[in-house]
């Protein structure tokens, strides 16, 4: 399987931001997204966030964002970019943390987001990250 290499940078978007802090990305497998990735996502050059890959579909990925440093950047539709981080560069309580929680978040907030469309009711995005789990 084919990952991300060291510093590579990718031109992303958010397409919806869910509970805890759990996004989902325009970038999936085809963009050699894994599961486990670890990037930094910047906004013009600016580190907006790290974030660590929970899911993984063929061209969207779910992220748990942490190290929130600038969430004004982090919008819905905005063009963003992100950089794979090597291994020595990642939070020591990430390494190793269980990622369960937050796929569920991330496929449970997917489900529900598509059972709203096909229903046709408001289709709501939360367009602010949670301030409780920001870092």
């Amino acid at each position: 399987m084919n990952a991300l290499e060291i510093g590579e940078k990718l031109k992303i978007k958010v397409l919806s931001i869910g509970p805890e802090n759990v996004v989902w990305l325009n970038v999936g497998r085809t963009d050699h997204i894994v599961d486990r990735e670890h990037v930094k996502i910047f906004k013009n050059n600016i580190f907006a966030a790290r974030a660590v890959c929970v899911r993984t579909n063929f061209k969207k990925s779910a992220w748990k964002l942490y190290r929130v440093v600038n969430p004004q950047f982090l919008n819905m539709n905005t063009d963003l970019n992100l950089t794979s981080i090597p291994m020595k560069d990642i939070a020591w309580e990430y390494l190793e943390k269980p990622f369960l929680h937050y796929r569920k978040i991330a496929v449970d907030f997917a489900i529900k987001n598509t059972r709203q469309r096909k229903h046709d009711e408001p289709f709501l995005h939360t367009h602010n990250l949670d301030p409780l789990t920001l870092q």
